[in-house]
């Protein structure tokens, strides 16, 4: 006959923990237990959560609401047949007009020299360093950085020709500028 187990009435005020009332052995089997069943429920929770996101994101039919009572529109007429007109009328009326036109009007000296000294406002000369007999200067491009720059290198289309302690000299399409502190 199998025993049976006596319960014994806990003394009020006193709250005890449910491992104090295992035997020794028994309180790891018995947190091996809460551990795995708290995974088991964190794994169904997800689960369904998983499947209730698919449900809702994929597989229900998009809401439609109300919906345009059918309306009869009377049909347009096309004429049978659409002129043409040959290119050689658009090429006369093009013909004297200029299409393209750059932002500065190009040949006079004026003009490339205003040009030459608008790009060199993207320029700012931050230091000048002497490197053995010659100096090279530290010059930032706007939009692209500090760079260390020598005699006969480029800098944003202009190509550096001197370089003393105080300023650096600067060519464009034989146009001079100066970059000083």
């Amino acid at each position: 006959m199998p025993k049976k187990r006596v319960r014994r009435k806990r003394k009020e005020g006193k709250k005890r923990s449910f491992l104090l009332v295992l035997k020794p052995g028994q309180w790891v089997r018995s947190l091996r237990s809460i551990r795995m069943n708290s995974l088991r429920w964190l794994e169904v929770s997800l689960v369904f959560l998983a499947a209730w996101f698919i449900a809702e994101n994929f597989l229900s039919a998009p809401e439609l609401g109300e919906v345009e009572p059918f309306v009869q529109y009377e049909a347009v007429s096309v004429p049978a047949e659409i002129p043409s007109v040959p290119f050689s009328k658009f090429a006369e009326a093009l013909r004297g007009r200029q299409l393209f036109k750059p932002a500065v009007p190009v040949g006079t000296a004026a003009s490339s020299q205003m040009t030459a000294e608008n790009m060199a406002e993207r320029l700012t000369l931050v230091g000048i360093v002497r490197s053995g007999d010659a100096f090279e200067a530290y010059i930032t491009v706007q939009n692209e950085g500090t760079s260390r720059y020598k005699v006969g290198d480029k800098v944003a289309d202009f190509t550096v020709i001197d370089i003393t302690k105080s300023k650096v000299t600067l060519e464009l399409a034989g146009q001079l500028v100066e970059l000083r502190f």
